[in-house]
């Protein structure tokens, strides 16, 4: 999957707002959702511990150094 995160409006250096670190927020939802999809499994991974597993394999964003990240991107698999 991936996932594209851009903060609104052109402020975000002013109000701080970056977009890397807002990714977190989405990441641990991901992590959370994976929990609940491993308490919930098919029969047919009854056997199998963590079936389910999330992963972040590539994260990007920013312009340059010095600025606030106006857009991150997430490339990451779930199942």
């Amino acid at each position: 999957m991936r996932c594209e995160l851009v903060r609104a409006g052109g402020l975000g250096a002013e109000v701080g707002v970056n977009a890397i670190e807002k990714s977190w927020v989405l990441i641990r939802a991901l992590h959370e959702l994976e929990a609940q999809m491993n308490t919930d499994i098919h029969p047919r991974w009854a056997d199998t511990h963590h079936p389910i597993h999330f992963n972040v394999y590539g994260i990007s964003g920013g312009e340059w150094v010095g600025s606030v990240a106006g857009r991150c991107v997430i490339d990451a698999t779930l199942g």
